[in-house]
């Protein structure tokens, strides 16, 4: 792929292991996924339909099944564990039913009593940043937003939405907070970031458990990974190479199990 800029390739390299255009721009500087797909277009590097897309999500997503068991069996609502892992409801319910006997998954609820489904406006969406940072007093990044809006409901019974949610309406992270008039840190777009393996991803969640003490959750490691300035490949770079949060940390404490993720990588 002579003439490809590397930052480029790093994103499609992210892309080919399987990232959505929407995780790839995340995690390159909150990008949109439309300018993700230019750049691709622009280096004639081919992306996949919105059906192979979606196929790979759901393969993806029944990978986590343990998570998803683990998530449910702590809320035993299913809402609540699409909102925490990020995963559709549809599926949380297909997994949680297979998994699970009925006696334990009793129906599972698609949202908590009294809970409004409606979506959020615009005009909600810049409130809650508004709030959040005014709480915060500093300028909102992506993941003071996300540890900030965990857990909170509105006055009507809905969860506050996710990082995502701003970000996809508004194109970007950064044009989200750009519209609720607030500071935006710089664009990070023009830096160059650096390949990260299996081993190293491993490695990073390993260090990052050392330094607090036991295994890292997914936030944990995210929230490291985020305040090392690139060091620590990225939650989203860790789980596409490794195939998941759960299958990450099996290999991070489990020397077999890395060698057998190796070895697939290397013939497949």
């Amino acid at each position: 792929m002579g003439g490809v800029p590397p930052r480029v390739l790093e994103m499609y390299d992210l892309y080919e292991y399987g990232a959505t255009l929407d995780e790839v721009g995340e995690d390159f500087g909150g990008l949109s996924r439309e300018r993700i797909r230019q750049l691709f277009g622009r280096a004639g590097l081919k992306t996949r339909s919105t059906a192979e897309t979606a196929q790979l999500k759901r393969e993806a997503d029944r990978r986590r099944a343990d998570e998803i068991v683990e998530a449910f069996r702590r809320s035993k609502d299913v809402a609540l564990v699409a909102t925490e892992l990020e995963i559709a409801k549809r599926t949380i319910s297909e997994i949680v039913r297979a998994e699970l006997p009925p006696e334990e998954y009793r129906a599972p609820r698609s949202a908590a009593p009294g809970t409004s489904t409606k979506k959020y406006a615009d005009e909600e969406l810049i409130g809650f940043l508004r709030e959040a940072s005014v709480a915060l007093e500093r300028t909102l990044s992506a993941e003071a937003y996300e540890e900030f809006a965990r857990g909170r409901r509105t006055s009507d019974g809905r969860l506050w939405p996710t990082k995502q949610t701003p970000g996809r309406r508004f194109g970007s992270w950064r044009a989200a907070v750009i519209a609720a008039g607030l500071d935006a840190h710089p664009s990070s777009g023009a830096s160059i970031r650096r390949r990260f393996t299996a081993q190293e991803c491993v490695e990073a969640v390993r260090a990052v458990g050392e330094r607090l003490g036991k295994r890292p959750s997914r936030k944990e490691y995210e929230h490291c990974a985020r305040a090392s300035a690139g060091e620590l490949p990225s939650l989203t770079t860790v789980q596409v190479r490794c195939g998941g949060w759960n299958d990450t940390l099996r290999m991070s404490y489990t020397r077999a199990a890395l060698s057998e993720h190796d070895g697939k990588a290397q013939t497949g």
